[in-house]
């Protein structure tokens, strides 16, 4: 024990009087307690310290009552001058603290029987004979937030500190604690509360998350929306006022949030912060420091963009994209690279990676270009920087805004109407292609269309749609989660551009797989993970992630089709991968006997490059020759 928490040390009081009032208070007499705190409060001078036994003589753990008897104990005499003799401790050991006569090296004493007995009184109020603890629930809150501010106290002790983040319930305070400051003006205690969420240690199991879930509601939801909501206040008052204590409160939020490795385990969590909208609070924040320098800029900078790069790993990343880049994402890159603190490494690789890896694979949304084009016009005069033309990501800008516009010229054409929508009657064994508004659409599934009624009846009698139409419904009502029609017309659009811009190396890469794989049947990939298109050719047995009956509905319409039908794939991998089956219909199989044709007369040496202009000139006119048989002969269509 703490020579300063002995009994012994009574006895250094001045006074005969001040040693038998502090001796008696230490052994349990209510009376003589209430008259040392009096004396505390009214002697303010070096002395108190010689009190403190008293008071932590009366937070002994083994005087909390006993929970399972909790209704008869507390009506006992005893039992309920100990609760009152320990929430009188604890308010008179605040009063020594904050009057700086408690020395720092006593917490970690004092903290085990501090917790304990402001647990006890916090979670079982009607047994507090505080009137504030049967009183409004502004008191009520007045109280508890009372308890906190000697705990905050405490945890400004390093040796105390680790004790804490090691206590059993104490999140679950801490958490009531954070939504009561959250409504009321920043103060020391919300700093306090931000030097305990700020640290590492704060969450460090799963058990940790659920306890602050618990005391702000009970759910992972409630505990997201308290995050973002801190991290919103926290910039809210960055604009008003720029200080290190609007700096310190952000950073202590976002490392609540990014203060560790990211996990598996933790990940009902991220997705319930980023369902709140963490995203474009922190791009909010981001924004908000463009032109704050003040020490710590960079290290809350940095735990922003870690912050939006895992959140880009979690839930829907067309919902992600789409919130970022209204919230002001591109301002915040450029605004970081540009800022007047350089980006530290860690914040640079996020940079490249949103640059690189997060916003390519989007442009080939309709929706999302739409947003784009708001954001590049947001961020004109903003690129012009010499700061951000010097800046190490500025490549990486210029090639995505290079892919943007080269995207943003089809958007263009696409809401022009210059590119028609057609389709092909979904009945294979007729295949007719017209403009999109001649067809009728099944009811059912509102996924496959016909040019007449008997199509679509022999089509449900003979061709499989019977048995595939309750499960096209569902694949049609997921993808509309993502993907309006409009979003859907433009991928077809899109996937038939960059079909005639290649043709040529796609029939290579179909024959070259057909010479490889005569037996199997194949379906092409256009890949659009990097930004731009990759595109390869696959056998049908290695599924993309379809249902065994959906993916086996597709790859029978297509033998069905005699050679009117391909099947190709849009993909946008990655995390998350998104991925849509869009055939290529045509009116005539001249294409796949063309291919036939090729690979049985071509040299097995003149098929054996892996690209097509590596291939000897007569199997490169073959290709042609295809090519403009399909563009003068052949109507096809995504």
């Amino acid at each position: 024990m703490h020579p300063a928490l002995r009994l012994e040390s009574i006895s250094s009081l001045p006074t005969v009087s001040l040693r038998r009032i502090a001796t008696l208070a230490a052994g349990g007499s209510l009376e003589h307690l209430k008259k040392l705190r009096i004396e505390v409060i009214s002697t303010r001078s070096s002395q108190c310290i010689y009190f403190l036994p008293a008071f932590y003589a009366n937070l002994n753990p083994a005087n909390i009552p006993n929970i399972a008897d909790l209704e008869e104990q507390i009506l006992l005499p005893a039992v309920r001058s100990s609760v009152e003799r320990a929430g009188l401790s604890l308010s008179a050991l605040l009063f020594l603290d904050e009057t700086e006569v408690t020395p720092q090296s006593v917490y970690p004493y004092i903290w085990p029987r501090a917790w304990a007995w402001t647990n006890f009184l916090d979670t079982y109020r009607y047994c507090n004979p505080h009137p504030h603890a049967s009183g409004t629930p502004e008191e009520i809150e007045q109280l508890t937030l009372h308890y906190f501010y000697y705990i905050g106290r405490l945890h400004r002790h390093a040796q105390t500190a680790r004790l804490m983040h090691m206590a059993p319930g104490l999140r679950v305070f801490l958490a009531k604690i954070w939504g009561m400051l959250l409504e009321e003006d920043p103060s020391p205690a919300l700093e306090d509360l931000c030097s305990f969420i700020g640290k590492p240690e704060a969450i460090s199991t799963t058990t940790h998350i659920e306890e602050f879930a618990e005391g702000c509601g009970g759910t992972l939801s409630d505990l997201a929306r308290l995050v973002v909501k801190h991290i919103t206040s926290a910039t809210i008052k960055i604009e008003s006022e720029v200080s290190r204590t609007g700096l310190f409160l952000l950073h202590c939020g976002l490392e609540f949030v990014v203060g560790r490795d990211f996990e598996a385990r933790y990940h009902d969590f991220y997705g319930a912060i980023v369902s709140h909208g963490i995203v474009a609070a922190t791009i909010h924040a981001v924004n908000a420091l463009e032109k704050i320098t003040i020490n710590g800029v960079t290290a809350v900078l940095q735990s922003c963009f870690l912050l939006l790069d895992w959140s880009f790993h979690v839930g829907d990343r067309h919902r992600w994209t789409t919130e970022a880049l209204e919230a002001g994402l591109l301002r915040a890159i450029v605004s970081c690279a540009a800022h007047q603190c350089a980006p530290t490494p860690a914040t640079r690789r996020c940079l490249e990676k949103l640059l690189t890896v997060a916003l390519p694979p989007s442009l080939v949304y309709r929706s999302i270009l739409s947003v784009s084009l708001g954001s590049f016009v947001a961020v004109k005069d903003l690129v012009q920087n010499e700061r951000f033309v010097q800046s190490e990501i500025f490549g990486e800008w210029q090639a995505f805004k290079d892919l943007f516009q080269e995207r943003l010229k089809m958007l263009t054409r696409f809401n022009s109407g210059e590119l028609e929508c057609h389709r092909a009657c979904d009945n294979t064994t007729c295949g007719a292609i017209h403009i999109k508004t001649d067809f009728m659409r099944c009811s059912g599934c509102l996924s496959m269309y016909y040019c007449s009624k008997e199509c679509q009846r022999r089509d449900w009698m003979h061709g499989g749609h019977r048995d595939s139409c309750a499960r096209r419904r569902k694949l049609h009502y997921i993808e509309q989660q993502t993907l309006t029609t409009r979003d859907k017309s433009f991928l077809r659009a899109l996937m038939d551009h960059d079909y005639m811009a290649a043709k040529e190396e796609i029939f290579y890469r179909q024959v070259k797989f057909m010479r490889a794989n005569p037996c199997d049947q194949f379906y092409v990939v256009f890949d659009y993970s990097g930004g731009g298109v990759s595109i390869t050719v696959k056998s049908t047995s290695d599924n993309p992630g379809y249902s065994e009956e959906h993916w086996e509905d597709y790859t029978s319409r297509e033998e069905e089709s005699a050679g009117r039908m391909e099947l190709h794939l849009l993909e946008v991998g990655g995390f998350g991968a998104a991925y849509w089956m869009i055939p290529m219909r045509s009116d005539s199989s001249k294409i796949e006997e063309g291919l036939e044709r090729i690979a049985a007369t071509a040299g097995l040496d003149k098929i054996q490059g892996s690209e097509l202009q590596e291939c000897p000139r007569d199997i490169r006119d073959a290709f042609g020759r295809l090519a403009e048989e399909q563009d003068e002969e052949v109507v096809y269509i995504h």
